[in-house]
């Protein structure tokens, strides 16, 4: 099977295209993809960077960390990385000569996650993976869809009706954006680990444009954004990445039934062995996936379940097993 080269935004969302119609898809071979161009503008801004901006970077790097701690070892607490991994998740931060213009390279980070991963995912699932993290990370189809979901929201908070007209001229999405980003939101549905990573790359944007808006302007591949109008967008952000799913396969410990309204279990994950318990409301599931809970539990083997849940460093709260299904051993 050949390889695809991705080199470009147009490359990464062809390729997806085609996985998510069904083909049978190239292996991929990143190059100069992803990568993130920012020029900014200000009396303080000429070939040097204010600290508010490092720190924009610096959190934009933690969210990262977190990401990938959530995927590994199912918390979102980046002190489980090691020493290696810090270093291997490092994003590139260049500063070009002869202005402010900064470019963040995604290629390194993106082939070490796949160098991690390629022992547990098949080529054509591993190779999505790496393509649609880099579209969540780095393209930007993703800056202008998590922009124009910030416009829209403020459209809805702001009484002034200036405001509002002037959220109503901003334009983001071309016809050929949208296409791409509803490509990218079919690709985070597949995955447990793409919808993860999405709601940190959220957060990673909002903190990266808060810090940007001390500039006098701000672009970002493409986009132009004036101080004002990025204080109005980023007004009230809310962080996302407290909501996470926590997919994968599990022991039932425990079946509690003595709440009349409310099915419960404890459960521990068999990859990273948290434990904690989650609710199973009655309408939620069926009775046939109820017993496949209860058989568990009797027979001590292990099921696949799909859990929305909230968590606060190694915290999780609020978890909800939406959906069960048996283990298939091979």
């Amino acid at each position: 099977m050949s390889v695809a080269v991705i080199d470009s935004d147009q490359a990464a969302f062809e390729w997806l295209e085609r996985y998510l119609e069904g083909e049978q898809v190239e292996g991929i071979e990143l190059v100069g993809w992803p990568k993130l161009s920012i020029r900014l503008t200000g009396e303080k801004f000429d070939q040097s960077l204010t600290p508010s901006i490092m720190k924009g970077f610096v959190d934009f790097q933690a969210e990262i960390n977190r990401s990938y701690a959530l995927s590994k070892y199912g918390s979102a607490n980046a002190n489980k990385l090691s020493k290696e991994e810090r270093k291997e998740l490092e994003i590139r931060v260049k500063v070009e000569k002869g202005s402010t213009v900064l470019e963040i390279n995604f290629q390194e980070l993106l082939t070490s996650i796949a160098s991690k991963a390629v022992t547990s995912m098949d080529p054509a699932t591993l190779s999505m993976t790496i393509v649609g993290l880099g579209a969540i990370w780095g393209s930007a189809t993703a800056y202008k869809a998590f922009l124009n979901h910030r416009k829209e929201i403020r459209m809805a908070e702001v009484q002034s009706e200036t405001d509002r007209e002037h959220l109503s001229t901003l334009q983001f999405m071309t016809e050929q954006e949208t296409k791409r980003s509803e490509v990218m939101a079919s690709i985070v549905k597949r995955s447990t680990e793409l919808d993860n990573a999405s709601r940190f790359a959220d957060d990673a944007r909002a903190d990266l444009l808060k810090t940007m808006s001390k500039a006098d302007t701000a672009e970002i591949d493409g986009i132009n954004l004036d101080s004002d109008t990025t204080t109005q967008l980023m007004s009230n952000a809310r962080r996302k990445s407290e909501e996470v799913r926590l997919d994968g396969e599990y022991r039932i410990l425990r079946n509690d039934t003595t709440d009349p309204t409310a099915f419960k279990v404890k459960v521990r994950n068999v990859s990273n062995q948290n434990e904690f318990e989650a609710l199973v409301q009655d309408e939620s599931l069926s009775d046939n996936y109820k017993n496949l809970l209860r058989e568990a539990e009797w027979d001590r083997t292990t099921v696949k379940l799909a859990i929305n849940a909230k968590q606060l460093d190694e915290t999780i709260r609020n978890a909800i097993v939406i959906r069960v299904e048996p283990v298939v051993k091979s």
